[in-house]
Formats: structure tokens, sequence, C-alpha cells
């Protein structure tokens, strides 16, 4: 799905906090983006830097 060149060290840090994640920065706008893996209806989340999407997809968890 995503290219391997778009995982940065933040990325990586926010999936191993969140495993059930995967995040990204997109190649074109720069936008921070994680999709929640296999739930359907899809489960996404973005925002301009890490640390705002770090904060969605914890207040998503503490929801579930």
């Amino acid at each position: 799905m995503v290219g391997e060149a778009n995982y940065l060290p933040e990325a990586r840090r926010l999936m191993q906090d969140h495993p059930r994640w995967e995040a990204w920065v997109g190649i074109v706008n720069r936008q921070w983006h994680a999709r929640l893996k296999g739930a359907v209806p899809p489960v996404m989340v973005h925002d301009d830097n890490p640390q705002g999407l770090r904060q969605q997809i914890e207040q998503l968890e503490r929801q579930q």
C-alpha cells in the first residue's frame, strides 16, 4: 500500500506503540495519515504532524 520511503522514524515509532495501526506521510501533501488495519468500514485519521496523529489514534482507542 505505502512505499517504504514514506515510513519516517516517527511513523515507525507510532506503529510500534500502536501495532493495530499503519501510519505514513503523504508524498504530495506531506500530511500524516494512519489507518486501523482490517477495519470495516475503514477507520482513518489525518493530521499535519505526528503528534496530532498520535492524539487522534489514542482518542479512538479509548473510545473502543
